[in-house]
């Protein structure tokens, strides 16, 4: 059982992501920030995870979740749409007690 869950979709645009940067990791954590309260981040990154970390090897990827994260990110399900409102992640967080209306930020 994995801490995350990464959808057909996302797992195709993270490859892509990484083939295009060529970086070591996918960093995806939270930041203080957006109008919920907190932020996703999910970047490509050199940045060798801290003995803390988990990191979840994909195979073509590595997603690299900071320690200060993890317990608000248990269970997210990471997804790609491409629908009217344009290309975008989206993440499903059974954590947050409120999302906002562009899906980037949680309470």
């Amino acid at each position: 059982m994995s801490i995350i869950r990464i959808t057909k979709n996302a797992h195709k645009m993270l490859m892509e992501i990484n083939k295009q940067y060529k970086k070591d990791y996918i960093d995806f954590g939270i930041k203080s920030g957006g109008c919920s309260g907190f932020q996703y981040i999910l970047q490509p990154c050199n940045k060798p995870p801290n003995k803390l970390d988990e990191v979840i090897d994909m195979k073509e990827y590595k997603i690299k979740i900071d320690n200060d994260s993890l317990f608000k990110l248990i269970n997210t399900e990471i997804d790609y749409t491409n629908d009217i409102m344009g290309n975008r992640f989206v993440f499903n967080n059974p954590n947050s007690d409120f999302q906002c209306g562009c899906g980037k930020s949680f309470s």
